[in-house]
């Protein structure tokens, strides 16, 4: 019995990590195929269009706040970023963001669009957050871009998008 036992728990642990490394994959391959066919009802279920668009406006203000300060400049401009975000991620604009990080190429054929130089890397944050870096396979990571995938429940969405060449501008380098 402590044999079956000890066995069962090593199938289900590794079907647990195997479940865990490979679903963000799936849904990250959803999420481009969906973007390149503009499949509405797809894009519904691999992104949570709520949460990107109130992450990338915290992100731009916070990135705001610390090139302009606190004077009447990000004053003014803070509620602004609402509107124009709100502009920018709809369907269309999350598939000009994703070709902005190397991920697809303008084509007349969707099928043909997915960009087959691109360098993806998955760095897994948590058990319910995973990073996508991307970018053109004949550029350096700073030229990409940063898909993040979260976990609820059993499904993963994109939640966040940001620039690498905002985090090195914001860096100093």
């Amino acid at each position: 019995m402590a044999r079956f036992l000890r066995w069962t728990v090593l199938v289900v642990v590794l079907v647990g990590g195997a479940w865990f490394y490979l679903t963000p994959r799936r849904a990250y391959d959803r999420l481009v195929k969906a973007v390149a066919y503009g499949d509405a009802a797809e894009l519904e279920a691999t992104v949570d269009f709520v949460v990107l668009r109130r992450n990338l406006r915290e992100d731009l203000q916070a990135g705001l706040a610390r090139r302009a300060g606190n004077g009447m400049g990000a004053t003014i401009a803070g509620p602004m970023l609402g509107a124009m975000v709100d502009a920018a991620v709809t369907p269309s604009g999350l598939s000009q963001i994703i070709t902005g990080f190397g991920t697809r190429e303008v084509g007349t054929n969707p099928a043909d669009t997915a960009a087959v130089g691109t360098t993806t890397a998955y760095r897994y944050r948590s058990l319910s957050r995973v990073d996508v870096l991307l970018h053109p396979a004949d550029e350096t990571p700073a030229d990409g871009g940063v898909l993040t995938l979260t976990r609820t429940g059993m499904t993963w969405k994109l939640t966040r998008a940001w620039s690498a060449k905002l985090d090195a501008q914001q860096s100093g380098e």
